[in-house]
């Protein structure tokens, strides 16, 4: 359960997650660059106050082997 006004991401190519009324869910291309790599890893390892906490929910998971099976968006 999420707050209202809360915001779900998900990776264009992989279906649409349910959310509840109130929450806003978008689609995202996965092309990012360095930059934005940074300002990630960043906020994942930050514990400063002034950062929103950071959740990860993970739909599927595929050894190296099958990434081929893996839905486009996630490749």
């Amino acid at each position: 359960m999420m707050r209202d006004g809360r915001r779900v991401a998900y990776p264009q190519g992989v279906p649409e997650p349910a959310a509840q009324d109130g929450v806003e869910v978008r689609s995202y291309d996965g092309d990012p660059g360095p930059k934005v790599i940074q300002e990630f890893n960043r906020v994942i390892e930050s514990d400063a106050d002034d950062l929103p906490p950071f959740e990860v929910y993970v739909a599927q998971t595929f050894p190296l082997e099958r990434a081929a099976d893996a839905p486009p968006g996630a490749r």
